[in-house]
């Protein structure tokens, strides 16, 4: 642990005096340096980085992070891998490009490279249309749903053995999805 913590020291120490290097006077005014620190870090060597990172006190840095935006970033980071997830769930269920364009706004080329990475197939035939007994299961199915987004709902209804292809207009002209959420 003691070495990721001078490893740490080190690359901080190393971009103070970058930053010093490229004028980033403000950047370093934010951090509580003044303009003597400036000229002197912007002189520093490699030899005077490794001395200073080997008789670093305790209490020369104080770093504080703050969790609030920590746990936004993260939370951010979390409805993307969702979101990806669902689109590659959604390509393997059949999805077409008009349902990813419209719950993700993916660009046709967006869809061609996820269907390549993912090794899924274009179908190019239209989507079969429904029959009244499909029609009215797959509306039942779909009030009667408690997923979050629409595209879990569209995974939720893909497993009655109907491809999304052929669901989506329907669901579209019923309800004219406005969007994922």
């Amino acid at each position: 642990m003691k070495h990721h913590h001078a490893e740490f020291q080190f690359q901080l120490v190393r971009y103070l005096v970058a930053m010093a290097s490229h004028d980033e006077i403000e950047l370093l005014n934010q951090y509580g340096l003044e303009s003597i620190h400036h000229a002197a870090l912007s002189q520093l060597n490699c030899g005077d980085l490794d001395r200073i990172v080997h008789n670093i006190p305790e209490t020369l840095f104080h770093l504080s992070i703050n969790t609030v935006q920590l746990e936004r970033m993260i939370l951010c980071c979390q409805h993307h891998q969702l979101d990806c997830q669902l689109i590659q769930q959604l390509l393997k269920a059949g999805a077409s490009y008009p349902v990813l364009n419209h719950l993700y706004g993916l660009t046709s080329s967006d869809v061609a490279i996820l269907r390549k990475q993912l090794q899924t197939p274009h179908i190019q035939r239209r989507p079969t249309s429904l029959s009244d007994e499909q029609q009215d299961q797959v509306y039942r199915l779909w009030q009667a749903s408690h997923h979050p987004t629409i595209a879990e709902q569209l995974l939720h209804l893909h497993h009655t053995t109907i491809p999304i292809r052929s669901l989506w207009p329907y669901l579209n002209e019923w309800f004219l999805i406005p969007n994922k959420y």
